[in-house]
């Protein structure tokens, strides 16, 4: 799957994504103000792994004058397996 975030941040700015199936939610951080922008962005389903189970993940992230990170949640973690 291929998610992208077609919104520009400034310095100091960040968008947080709730990649829980049941919520599908991104928030856009700039000072103290927190605007949803979820409907900037697509979405898609999530491929189930099972339990405790490794699985190849292959994740690419760009972005330029700033730092990405990226956590993630097993769909187990949340009882959603």
């Amino acid at each position: 799957e291929s998610v992208d975030i077609p919104i520009a941040l400034a310095d100091g700015e960040r968008i947080e994504l709730d990649e829980n199936p049941e919520v599908q939610a991104a928030l856009k951080y700039s000072g103290s103000t927190v605007t949803d922008v979820t409907e900037d962005l697509g979405s898609f389903d999530f491929s189930p792994i099972p339990a405790e189970e490794s699985v190849p993940l292959e994740i690419t992230l760009v972005g330029t004058g700033g730092s990405i990170e990226l956590q993630l949640t097993p769909l187990w973690e949340w009882g959603l397996s």
